[in-house]
């Protein structure tokens, strides 16, 4: 029987120099700041939780420049993120960042055949920001829905239109320009988002164009973590999770108990 400490160990040594773990939370979803906070634990974790209320009790106190109507759930997760990179771009001494949503899982990690320092080291030398997660979309059928046909694979590209999910690393310079793009002042907000490329399938703005679209070419996709699919989601009327989260966490979740152990970083990591 392998030993907790012996496991405990080896978690502490694949995570060693993980950067503190940046993640906004509502007030009203205990839920949900309960599951990172056992996660940190578990995997020895430094974490920072922003804790926000939902935008429509403070919408009276901000401006948000905007050249379309956009839900306002959209303008609260916005704003979320904007002032937790803010906070930390302020208040921390790191280089680089990780920010991600309040049910980012870091189950994976149990199934990597490598440390966190050998996923940096092996990162291509322009990168600015990463996003470490990769929920895509499927048809009825459960064929994966791209610009080019695509078999989902864990393999670090450049990020595309279809990628969704929120967690990422992004360097001191890379905050500074989405701060400065998106921040005008005391409670002043500039959302007028220039989309490049075609978005015909999507809203013209969402916090994935907003972090990953504007600032720099030099953003990279690697489905490193997985979102869990226990937690109701923050932004469906209903709370039901959306169908092509859960099927690609399936997806992807299966590539790292499957292939995980067995590939390198640089076979995950080579473009």
């Amino acid at each position: 029987m392998i030993n907790k400490y012996f496991i405990t160990k080896l978690i502490m040594n694949k995570l060693k120099n993980f950067p503190i773990v940046n993640y906004p939370n509502l007030s009203d979803r205990s839920d949900r700041l309960e599951f990172m906070k056992g996660q940190l634990q578990h995997y020895r974790l430094s974490g920072c939780v922003y804790t926000t209320e939902r935008y429509e009790t403070f919408s009276n106190q901000v401006q948000i420049i905007s050249a379309i109507d956009i839900d306002s759930g959209q303008f609260g997760v916005a704003l979320s993120y904007l002032n937790m990179m803010k906070r930390w771009y302020d208040s921390a001494n790191e280089q680089y960042g990780f920010f991600c949503d309040d049910d980012v899982s870091f189950e994976s990690v149990d199934n990597w055949n490598f440390t966190w320092q050998d996923f940096l080291d092996h990162l291509p030398e322009n990168w600015q920001c990463v996003q470490l997660i990769r929920q895509n979309l499927w048809d009825d059928s459960g064929l994966f829905i791209s610009g080019n046909f695509e078999l989902p694979t864990l393999k670090l590209r450049k990020r595309t239109n279809y990628d969704w999910g929120t967690a990422f690393i992004c360097k001191r310079s890379y905050v500074k320009k989405l701060l400065d793009r998106h921040v005008k002042g005391p409670n002043v907000y500039d959302f007028s988002i220039k989309i490049r490329g075609t978005y015909d399938l999507y809203l013209p703005f969402c916090l994935e164009v907003m972090l990953f679209d504007e600032v720099s070419n030099e953003v990279y996709n690697f489905p490193l973590f997985l979102e869990n699919q226990e937690l109701t989601s923050t932004l469906a009327p209903d709370g039901i999770n959306n169908p092509s989260h859960t099927r690609s966490y399936r997806y992807y979740s299966g590539l790292w108990k499957l292939f995980g152990p067995d590939l390198t970083i640089e076979q995950l990591l080579s473009l």
